[in-house]
Protein backbone atom coordinates (compact mmCIF):
# COMPACT_ATOMS: atom_id res chain seq x y z
CA UNK A 1 0.00 0.00 0.00
CA UNK A 2 1.35 3.25 -0.81
CA UNK A 3 1.87 5.75 1.98
CA UNK A 4 -0.39 8.38 0.51
CA UNK A 5 -3.02 6.07 0.58
CA UNK A 6 -2.40 5.44 4.21
CA UNK A 7 -2.31 9.06 5.11
CA UNK A 8 -5.95 9.68 3.18
CA UNK A 9 -7.56 6.70 5.33
CA UNK A 10 -5.49 8.37 8.56
CA UNK A 11 -6.73 12.12 7.42
CA UNK A 12 -10.07 10.98 6.89
CA UNK A 13 -10.77 9.89 10.51
CA UNK A 14 -9.11 12.31 11.85
CA UNK A 15 -12.03 14.27 10.59
CA UNK A 16 -14.07 11.59 11.45
CA UNK A 17 -12.69 11.86 14.94
CA UNK A 18 -13.36 15.63 15.05
CA UNK A 19 -16.55 15.20 14.10
CA UNK A 20 -16.73 12.83 16.77
CA UNK A 21 -16.06 15.02 19.23
CA UNK A 22 -18.26 17.98 17.48
CA UNK A 23 -21.00 15.79 18.30
CA UNK A 24 -20.03 14.52 21.51
CA UNK A 25 -19.51 17.94 23.13
CA UNK A 26 -22.23 20.16 21.10
CA UNK A 27 -25.07 18.01 20.93
CA UNK A 28 -25.42 17.59 25.11
CA UNK A 29 -24.31 20.59 25.34
CA UNK A 30 -28.01 22.70 22.88
CA UNK A 31 -30.17 19.35 23.95
CA UNK A 32 -31.85 19.03 27.52
CA UNK A 33 -30.47 15.41 28.94
CA UNK A 34 -33.79 13.85 28.07
CA UNK A 35 -33.07 14.42 24.36
CA UNK A 36 -29.89 13.29 24.38
CA UNK A 37 -30.75 10.22 25.91
CA UNK A 38 -32.69 9.63 23.01
CA UNK A 39 -30.57 10.55 20.78
CA UNK A 40 -28.32 7.96 22.55
CA UNK A 41 -30.81 5.57 22.77
CA UNK A 42 -31.18 5.76 18.59
CA UNK A 43 -27.73 5.13 18.37
CA UNK A 44 -27.55 2.35 20.81
CA UNK A 45 -30.17 0.84 18.35
CA UNK A 46 -28.34 1.33 14.88
CA UNK A 47 -25.30 -0.05 16.18
CA UNK A 48 -26.84 -3.28 15.09
CA UNK A 49 -28.02 -2.33 11.71
CA UNK A 50 -25.06 -3.79 10.78
CA UNK A 51 -26.12 -7.18 11.68
CA UNK A 52 -29.17 -7.40 9.36
CA UNK A 53 -27.62 -8.59 5.87
CA UNK A 54 -27.11 -12.50 7.70
CA UNK A 55 -23.92 -12.44 7.74
CA UNK A 56 -23.70 -11.43 3.48
CA UNK A 57 -21.38 -8.71 3.50
CA UNK A 58 -18.96 -10.00 6.25
CA UNK A 59 -18.69 -13.55 4.00
CA UNK A 60 -18.14 -11.29 1.01
CA UNK A 61 -15.29 -9.53 2.85
CA UNK A 62 -13.49 -12.74 4.11
CA UNK A 63 -13.95 -13.78 0.50
CA UNK A 64 -12.09 -11.09 -0.79
CA UNK A 65 -9.77 -10.17 1.79
CA UNK A 66 -5.98 -9.39 0.78
CA UNK A 67 -7.09 -9.43 -2.80
CA UNK A 68 -6.13 -7.08 -5.16
CA UNK A 69 -8.73 -5.30 -7.70
CA UNK A 70 -6.88 -7.13 -10.77
CA UNK A 71 -7.94 -10.39 -9.02
CA UNK A 72 -11.34 -9.57 -8.34
CA UNK A 73 -13.64 -11.08 -10.98
CA UNK A 74 -15.80 -7.40 -12.03
CA UNK A 75 -18.89 -9.57 -13.51
CA UNK A 76 -19.69 -10.54 -9.77
CA UNK A 77 -19.82 -7.98 -8.18
CA UNK A 78 -22.84 -6.18 -9.06
CA UNK A 79 -24.22 -9.37 -9.29
CA UNK A 80 -23.38 -9.53 -5.24
CA UNK A 81 -24.85 -6.18 -4.84
CA UNK A 82 -27.92 -7.05 -6.44
CA UNK A 83 -28.62 -9.70 -4.00
CA UNK A 84 -27.50 -8.31 -0.99
CA UNK A 85 -30.38 -5.43 -1.97
CA UNK A 86 -32.78 -8.54 -2.25
CA UNK A 87 -31.92 -9.81 1.42
CA UNK A 88 -32.20 -5.99 2.75
CA UNK A 89 -35.56 -5.62 1.10
CA UNK A 90 -36.80 -8.66 2.88
CA UNK A 91 -35.46 -8.02 6.40
CA UNK A 92 -36.87 -4.58 5.86
CA UNK A 93 -40.16 -6.02 5.37
CA UNK A 94 -39.85 -8.21 8.39
CA UNK A 95 -38.82 -5.35 10.73
CA UNK A 96 -41.85 -3.06 9.30
CA UNK A 97 -44.49 -6.06 10.53
CA UNK A 98 -42.46 -6.17 14.01
CA UNK A 99 -42.70 -2.85 14.16
CA UNK A 100 -46.62 -2.59 13.89
CA UNK A 101 -46.38 -4.36 17.59
CA UNK A 102 -43.77 -2.74 19.10
CA UNK A 103 -44.88 0.81 18.56
CA UNK A 104 -41.61 2.36 19.28
CA UNK A 105 -40.86 5.47 17.36
CA UNK A 106 -36.87 4.72 18.04
CA UNK A 107 -37.46 1.25 16.49
CA UNK A 108 -39.30 2.74 13.31
CA UNK A 109 -36.08 5.34 13.00
CA UNK A 110 -34.34 2.20 13.08
CA UNK A 111 -35.85 0.41 10.31
CA UNK A 112 -35.65 3.31 7.77
CA UNK A 113 -31.89 3.51 8.80
CA UNK A 114 -31.17 -0.22 7.97
CA UNK A 115 -31.95 -0.08 4.42
CA UNK A 116 -29.78 2.14 3.03
CA UNK A 117 -26.83 1.40 5.48
CA UNK A 118 -26.68 -2.12 4.40
CA UNK A 119 -25.32 -0.77 0.89
CA UNK A 120 -23.27 1.43 2.70
CA UNK A 121 -21.48 -0.98 4.43
CA UNK A 122 -21.46 -3.93 1.83
CA UNK A 123 -19.86 -0.77 -0.03
CA UNK A 124 -17.63 0.02 2.67
CA UNK A 125 -16.47 -3.77 2.94
CA UNK A 126 -15.85 -4.64 -0.53
CA UNK A 127 -13.32 -1.34 -0.80
CA UNK A 128 -11.66 -2.47 2.10
CA UNK A 129 -11.27 -6.09 1.71
CA UNK A 130 -9.21 -5.23 -1.73
CA UNK A 131 -7.40 -2.23 -0.04
CA UNK A 132 -8.98 0.27 -3.08
CA UNK A 133 -9.28 3.25 0.33
CA UNK A 134 -9.66 5.80 -2.96
CA UNK A 135 -13.01 5.15 -2.91
CA UNK A 136 -13.69 4.03 0.79
CA UNK A 137 -12.05 7.54 1.98
CA UNK A 138 -14.78 9.47 -0.77
CA UNK A 139 -17.53 7.49 0.72
CA UNK A 140 -16.06 8.04 4.28
CA UNK A 141 -15.28 11.94 3.70
CA UNK A 142 -19.11 12.19 2.12
CA UNK A 143 -20.57 11.00 5.43
CA UNK A 144 -18.15 13.42 7.36
CA UNK A 145 -19.56 16.45 6.12
CA UNK A 146 -23.37 15.34 5.53
CA UNK A 147 -22.92 14.71 9.55
CA UNK A 148 -20.96 18.15 9.80
CA UNK A 149 -23.74 19.84 8.04
CA UNK A 150 -25.95 17.87 10.30
CA UNK A 151 -24.78 18.71 13.75
CA UNK A 152 -24.66 22.30 12.55
CA UNK A 153 -28.19 22.25 11.41
CA UNK A 154 -29.68 21.36 15.02
CA UNK A 155 -26.81 23.14 17.04
CA UNK A 156 -28.26 26.44 15.31
CA UNK A 157 -31.85 25.44 14.40
CA UNK A 158 -33.80 22.69 15.64
CA UNK A 159 -32.17 21.92 18.88
CA UNK A 160 -34.55 18.45 18.95
CA UNK A 161 -33.41 14.76 18.92
CA UNK A 162 -35.92 13.94 16.38
CA UNK A 163 -34.53 16.31 13.49
CA UNK A 164 -30.91 14.61 14.62
CA UNK A 165 -32.32 11.63 13.84
CA UNK A 166 -34.31 12.26 10.76
CA UNK A 167 -31.33 13.95 9.16
CA UNK A 168 -29.44 11.27 9.75
CA UNK A 169 -31.76 9.01 8.20
CA UNK A 170 -31.37 11.09 5.11
CA UNK A 171 -27.56 11.31 4.84
CA UNK A 172 -27.45 7.05 4.51
CA UNK A 173 -29.90 7.89 1.84
CA UNK A 174 -27.85 10.03 0.20
CA UNK A 175 -24.64 7.83 0.16
CA UNK A 176 -26.02 4.72 -0.01
CA UNK A 177 -27.49 6.09 -3.65
CA UNK A 178 -23.71 7.26 -4.87
CA UNK A 179 -22.97 4.01 -3.54
CA UNK A 180 -25.15 2.31 -6.02
CA UNK A 181 -24.34 4.17 -9.03
CA UNK A 182 -20.66 4.06 -8.26
CA UNK A 183 -20.61 0.45 -8.94
CA UNK A 184 -22.94 0.11 -11.66
CA UNK A 185 -21.35 2.34 -13.53
CA UNK A 186 -17.78 0.57 -12.89
CA UNK A 187 -18.45 -2.77 -12.87
CA UNK A 188 -20.66 -3.11 -16.40
CA UNK A 189 -22.26 -6.59 -16.70
CA UNK A 190 -23.57 -8.52 -14.31
CA UNK A 191 -23.40 -12.32 -12.98
CA UNK A 192 -25.95 -13.37 -10.94
CA UNK A 193 -25.91 -15.22 -7.92
CA UNK A 194 -27.18 -18.45 -7.77
CA UNK A 195 -28.92 -20.16 -4.83
CA UNK A 196 -25.85 -22.32 -4.05
CA UNK A 197 -23.29 -19.27 -4.43
CA UNK A 198 -25.77 -16.84 -1.39
CA UNK A 199 -25.47 -20.07 0.85
CA UNK A 200 -22.06 -19.93 0.31
CA UNK A 201 -21.20 -17.15 1.51
CA UNK A 202 -23.65 -16.43 3.90
CA UNK A 203 -22.04 -19.86 5.58
CA UNK A 204 -18.62 -17.97 5.33
CA UNK A 205 -20.14 -15.25 6.69
CA UNK A 206 -22.62 -15.83 9.53
CA UNK A 207 -20.92 -17.22 12.20
CA UNK A 208 -18.73 -14.08 11.36
CA UNK A 209 -22.08 -11.96 11.85
CA UNK A 210 -22.48 -13.83 15.48
CA UNK A 211 -18.97 -12.63 16.50
CA UNK A 212 -19.76 -9.25 15.63
CA UNK A 213 -22.91 -9.04 17.11
CA UNK A 214 -21.21 -10.75 19.94
CA UNK A 215 -18.55 -8.52 20.24
CA UNK A 216 -20.60 -5.40 19.99
CA UNK A 217 -22.91 -6.82 22.94
CA UNK A 218 -20.05 -7.15 25.14
CA UNK A 219 -19.08 -3.65 24.39
CA UNK A 220 -22.61 -1.92 24.29
CA UNK A 221 -24.26 -4.02 27.57
CA UNK A 222 -23.60 -1.77 29.65
CA UNK A 223 -25.75 0.87 28.04
CA UNK A 224 -28.48 -2.00 27.71
CA UNK A 225 -28.35 -2.58 31.46
CA UNK A 226 -28.61 1.57 32.65
CA UNK A 227 -30.89 1.48 29.62
CA UNK A 228 -33.49 -0.77 31.63
CA UNK A 229 -32.14 -0.70 35.39
CA UNK A 230 -31.87 2.84 35.90
CA UNK A 231 -33.41 6.22 34.74
CA UNK A 232 -33.31 7.92 31.30
CA UNK A 233 -31.05 10.50 33.30
CA UNK A 234 -28.11 7.68 34.23
CA UNK A 235 -28.70 6.43 30.89
CA UNK A 236 -27.99 9.98 29.37
CA UNK A 237 -24.82 10.11 31.65
CA UNK A 238 -23.23 6.91 31.00
CA UNK A 239 -23.79 6.85 26.91
CA UNK A 240 -22.03 10.18 27.01
CA UNK A 241 -19.20 8.42 29.01
CA UNK A 242 -19.42 5.71 25.99
CA UNK A 243 -19.75 8.28 23.64
CA UNK A 244 -16.44 10.04 24.62
CA UNK A 245 -14.86 6.19 24.83
CA UNK A 246 -16.20 6.08 21.05
CA UNK A 247 -13.61 8.71 20.11
CA UNK A 248 -10.83 6.33 20.88
CA UNK A 249 -12.66 3.09 19.71
CA UNK A 250 -12.83 5.84 16.15
CA UNK A 251 -9.44 5.65 16.19
CA UNK A 252 -9.19 1.59 16.63
CA UNK A 253 -11.13 1.36 13.86
CA UNK A 254 -8.84 3.19 11.73
CA UNK A 255 -6.02 1.56 12.01
CA UNK A 256 -8.10 -2.31 11.85
CA UNK A 257 -8.80 -0.71 7.61
CA UNK A 258 -5.23 -0.36 7.65
CA UNK A 259 -3.66 -3.20 8.62
CA UNK A 260 -6.54 -6.05 7.58
CA UNK A 261 -4.86 -6.46 4.34
CA UNK A 262 -1.75 -7.22 5.80
CA UNK A 263 -2.51 -9.67 7.99
CA UNK A 264 -4.02 -11.80 5.57
CA UNK A 265 -0.31 -12.24 4.08
CA UNK A 266 1.43 -12.23 7.73
CA UNK A 267 -1.38 -13.96 9.73
CA UNK A 268 1.44 -16.83 10.61
CA UNK A 269 4.28 -14.77 11.01
CA UNK A 270 4.54 -15.24 15.23
CA UNK A 271 7.03 -12.14 15.30
CA UNK A 272 5.35 -10.24 13.31
CA UNK A 273 2.02 -10.31 15.43
CA UNK A 274 3.66 -10.05 18.33
CA UNK A 275 5.52 -7.04 17.34
CA UNK A 276 2.20 -5.47 16.18
CA UNK A 277 0.71 -6.47 19.27
CA UNK A 278 2.93 -4.60 21.21
CA UNK A 279 3.36 -1.38 19.29
CA UNK A 280 -0.99 -1.43 19.27
CA UNK A 281 -0.57 -1.28 23.16
CA UNK A 282 2.07 1.46 22.80
CA UNK A 283 -0.12 3.93 20.92
CA UNK A 284 -3.22 2.86 22.46
CA UNK A 285 -1.02 3.52 25.95
CA UNK A 286 -0.24 6.88 24.69
CA UNK A 287 -3.69 7.66 23.25
CA UNK A 288 -5.21 7.17 27.06
CA UNK A 289 -3.62 10.74 28.03
CA UNK A 290 -6.08 12.51 26.14
CA UNK A 291 -8.17 11.48 29.00
CA UNK A 292 -6.85 14.85 30.61
CA UNK A 293 -7.86 17.04 27.47
CA UNK A 294 -11.40 15.62 27.71
CA UNK A 295 -11.23 15.87 31.67
CA UNK A 296 -10.29 19.47 30.77
CA UNK A 297 -12.99 20.37 28.42
CA UNK A 298 -15.93 18.76 30.03
CA UNK A 299 -15.38 20.19 33.15
CA UNK A 300 -15.25 24.22 31.45
CA UNK A 301 -17.87 23.47 28.85
CA UNK A 302 -20.36 20.35 29.95
CA UNK A 303 -20.30 20.67 33.55
CA UNK A 304 -23.77 19.28 33.86
CA UNK A 305 -22.16 15.43 32.15
CA UNK A 306 -18.97 16.10 34.36
CA UNK A 307 -20.26 13.05 37.10
CA UNK A 308 -20.14 10.97 33.96
CA UNK A 309 -16.60 11.21 34.19
CA UNK A 310 -16.03 8.75 37.12
CA UNK A 311 -17.67 6.07 34.55
CA UNK A 312 -15.54 7.27 31.79
CA UNK A 313 -12.20 7.25 33.62
CA UNK A 314 -12.79 3.29 33.96
CA UNK A 315 -13.92 2.57 30.66
CA UNK A 316 -10.74 4.56 29.08
CA UNK A 317 -8.76 1.84 30.82
CA UNK A 318 -9.95 -0.96 28.69
CA UNK A 319 -8.82 1.00 25.42
CA UNK A 320 -5.34 -0.83 24.94
CA UNK A 321 -7.20 -4.54 25.58
CA UNK A 322 -10.23 -2.99 23.26
CA UNK A 323 -7.14 -2.36 20.68
CA UNK A 324 -5.43 -5.88 21.31
CA UNK A 325 -9.19 -7.53 20.57
CA UNK A 326 -10.46 -5.62 17.90
CA UNK A 327 -7.78 -4.62 15.57
CA UNK A 328 -5.38 -8.10 16.54
CA UNK A 329 -7.82 -10.92 18.00
CA UNK A 330 -11.35 -10.47 15.98
CA UNK A 331 -9.23 -10.06 12.36
CA UNK A 332 -6.84 -12.85 13.09
CA UNK A 333 -9.77 -14.91 13.63
CA UNK A 334 -11.63 -13.75 10.49
CA UNK A 335 -8.20 -14.36 8.21
CA UNK A 336 -7.74 -17.87 9.68
CA UNK A 337 -10.92 -19.05 8.62
CA UNK A 338 -11.72 -20.03 11.91
CA UNK A 339 -14.78 -18.33 12.01
CA UNK A 340 -16.63 -20.77 14.52
CA UNK A 341 -14.21 -20.46 16.92
CA UNK A 342 -14.62 -17.07 16.77
CA UNK A 343 -18.22 -17.09 17.30
CA UNK A 344 -17.38 -19.82 20.34
CA UNK A 345 -15.13 -17.50 22.27
CA UNK A 346 -17.41 -14.05 21.61
CA UNK A 347 -20.13 -15.90 22.70
CA UNK A 348 -18.30 -16.77 26.27
CA UNK A 349 -16.89 -13.36 26.64
CA UNK A 350 -20.46 -12.46 26.19
CA UNK A 351 -21.76 -14.57 28.95
CA UNK A 352 -18.73 -14.11 31.31
CA UNK A 353 -19.80 -9.83 30.25
CA UNK A 354 -23.04 -10.67 31.40
CA UNK A 355 -22.49 -12.90 34.75
CA UNK A 356 -19.68 -10.11 36.04
CA UNK A 357 -22.28 -7.16 35.26
CA UNK A 358 -25.12 -8.95 37.33
CA UNK A 359 -22.72 -10.10 40.30
CA UNK A 360 -21.33 -6.87 40.79
CA UNK A 361 -24.55 -5.21 40.79
CA UNK A 362 -26.02 -7.15 42.93
CA UNK A 363 -23.68 -5.95 45.71
CA UNK A 364 -23.12 -2.15 44.13
CA UNK A 365 -26.19 -0.92 42.57
CA UNK A 366 -24.97 1.97 40.76
CA UNK A 367 -23.79 2.62 36.90
CA UNK A 368 -20.13 2.71 38.20
CA UNK A 369 -20.31 -0.68 38.22
CA UNK A 370 -20.84 -0.90 34.50
CA UNK A 371 -17.81 0.20 33.83
CA UNK A 372 -16.00 -1.89 36.35
CA UNK A 373 -17.52 -4.90 34.90
CA UNK A 374 -16.47 -4.08 30.65
CA UNK A 375 -12.65 -3.85 32.49
CA UNK A 376 -12.48 -6.50 33.72
CA UNK A 377 -14.03 -8.47 31.00
CA UNK A 378 -11.72 -6.84 27.76
CA UNK A 379 -8.96 -8.10 30.59
CA UNK A 380 -9.96 -11.08 30.34
CA UNK A 381 -10.45 -10.95 26.74
CA UNK A 382 -6.96 -10.45 26.11
CA UNK A 383 -5.46 -13.00 27.76
CA UNK A 384 -8.10 -15.50 27.09
CA UNK A 385 -7.71 -15.13 23.24
CA UNK A 386 -3.85 -14.74 23.50
CA UNK A 387 -3.33 -18.70 23.84
CA UNK A 388 -5.46 -19.04 20.06
CA UNK A 389 -2.45 -17.13 17.86
CA UNK A 390 -0.04 -18.27 20.35
CA UNK A 391 0.88 -14.82 21.40
CA UNK A 392 2.91 -14.62 24.77
CA UNK A 393 2.11 -12.34 27.38
CA UNK A 394 4.78 -11.89 28.84
CA UNK A 395 6.21 -10.22 32.32
CA UNK A 396 7.54 -7.31 30.64
CA UNK A 397 4.40 -6.43 28.77
CA UNK A 398 2.07 -6.85 31.97
CA UNK A 399 5.11 -4.34 34.00
CA UNK A 400 4.81 -1.84 31.08
CA UNK A 401 0.39 -1.93 31.14
CA UNK A 402 0.75 -2.45 34.93
CA UNK A 403 2.80 0.64 35.36
CA UNK A 404 0.84 3.23 32.70
CA UNK A 405 -2.16 2.20 34.37
CA UNK A 406 -1.28 2.62 37.60
CA UNK A 407 0.14 5.81 37.45
CA UNK A 408 -2.95 7.03 35.04
CA UNK A 409 -5.53 6.00 38.33
CA UNK A 410 -2.90 7.73 40.96
CA UNK A 411 -3.03 11.08 38.96
CA UNK A 412 -6.96 10.72 38.84
CA UNK A 413 -6.92 9.99 42.51
CA UNK A 414 -5.31 12.66 44.17
CA UNK A 415 -6.86 15.31 41.38
CA UNK A 416 -3.58 16.82 39.99
CA UNK A 417 -4.27 19.76 37.69
CA UNK A 418 -5.48 18.00 34.10
CA UNK A 419 -2.47 19.69 32.54
CA UNK A 420 -0.04 18.51 34.98
CA UNK A 421 -1.36 15.00 34.68
CA UNK A 422 -1.10 15.25 31.16
CA UNK A 423 2.22 16.05 30.80
CA UNK A 424 3.36 13.56 33.88
CA UNK A 425 1.42 10.94 32.23
CA UNK A 426 3.16 11.78 28.34
CA UNK A 427 6.61 12.13 30.31
CA UNK A 428 6.43 8.82 32.16
CA UNK A 429 4.89 7.30 29.08
CA UNK A 430 8.24 8.26 26.62
CA UNK A 431 10.92 6.74 29.38
CA UNK A 432 8.77 3.61 29.98
CA UNK A 433 8.44 3.15 26.43
CA UNK A 434 12.25 3.92 25.61
CA UNK A 435 13.42 1.28 28.67
CA UNK A 436 10.52 -1.56 27.82
CA UNK A 437 10.71 -0.90 23.95
CA UNK A 438 13.42 1.37 22.39
CA UNK A 439 13.77 -0.64 19.72
CA UNK A 440 9.87 -0.89 18.47
CA UNK A 441 9.47 3.31 19.16
CA UNK A 442 12.23 3.41 17.00
CA UNK A 443 10.65 1.76 14.13
CA UNK A 444 7.31 3.41 14.27
CA UNK A 445 9.20 6.92 14.15
CA UNK A 446 11.12 5.49 11.14
CA UNK A 447 7.70 4.71 9.57
CA UNK A 448 6.53 8.10 10.48
CA UNK A 449 9.47 10.07 8.71
CA UNK A 450 9.06 7.16 6.14
CA UNK A 451 5.84 9.01 4.36
CA UNK A 452 7.65 11.53 3.04
CA UNK A 453 9.43 9.10 1.14
CA UNK A 454 5.91 8.18 -0.36
CA UNK A 455 6.65 8.80 -4.09
CA UNK A 456 9.21 5.80 -3.73
CA UNK A 457 6.62 3.69 -3.38
CA UNK A 458 7.48 2.68 0.19
CA UNK A 459 5.43 0.10 1.64
CA UNK A 460 3.67 0.31 5.14
CA UNK A 461 3.82 -3.25 5.78
CA UNK A 462 8.09 -3.21 5.03
CA UNK A 463 8.16 0.29 7.09
CA UNK A 464 6.53 -0.59 10.73
CA UNK A 465 6.84 -4.29 10.32
CA UNK A 466 9.79 -5.45 8.44
CA UNK A 467 10.15 -9.29 9.39
CA UNK A 468 10.37 -10.76 6.01
CA UNK A 469 7.01 -12.13 5.93
CA UNK A 470 5.32 -12.26 2.34
CA UNK A 471 3.72 -8.94 0.65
Amino acid sequence: MNIKKVVRVICIDAITLFIGILNGFFLPKVLDINDFALIKTFTLYIGYAGMMHLGFSDGIYIILGGKTIKEVDRKKIVGYLNCLIKVAAIILTILIFIAIYIKDDIFNYFIAYTFPYQIILFFSLYERAIANFDKYVLVRGALNILNLITIIIVVFYFRSASSYIILQIAIQYIVAIYCIISLYKNYEGTEMVNLRGFLNIINIGFMVLLGNLNSNLILSIGRWIIKFKFDSIQFAYYSFSTSLLSLFVTLINSVTILFYPYLTKCNNDISYLEKMKINIISISMFCMSSFFILDFIVQKFLEKYYQSFDSFSILVCCVPFISVTSILYCNLYKINKLKKRYTIVTTKILLISLIVNIVLLIFYKKPITISIATFLTYIFWYIYSAKDFMLNIDFKEIVFIGILLGLFNLLKLFKINVIFAFAIYVIVFLIIECLFYGKNMKELVQFMVSKYNSRKGINLHSSLMNTGCDK
